[in-house]
């Protein structure tokens, strides 16, 4: 917090929230190399980007995220079906 009587120069505080913004994509962009079947480190990765203004790459990632949790679903429903069949039988 700014002493009494002192603002913080608006231009400084951008320029620091868009350094945050490129630090954290370095890492969420080092994460994804890492794994890049985790959703939430592509809605992470979207939210930065359309932070930076960048909406067609934040799209991209945001479409990627849907493709991982569509995915994912799919792949969990036939083993609570199969699960479920075997209760009923």
């Amino acid at each position: 917090m700014a002493p009494a009587g002192h603002q913080l120069d608006p231009r400084l505080v951008n320029r620091f929230l868009a350094f945050l913004a490129d630090e954290a994509k370095q890492w969420i962009d080092k994460s994804i190399s890492i794994n890049d079947k985790v959703a939430k480190s592509h809605v992470l990765k979207g939210r930065i980007l359309m932070e930076q203004g960048r909406l067609e790459k934040a799209r991209d990632s945001l479409m990627t995220a849907v493709e991982i949790e569509f995915k994912e679903r799919d792949r969990a429903r036939p083993r609570g079906i199969r699960s479920e069949q075997r209760r009923l039988g």
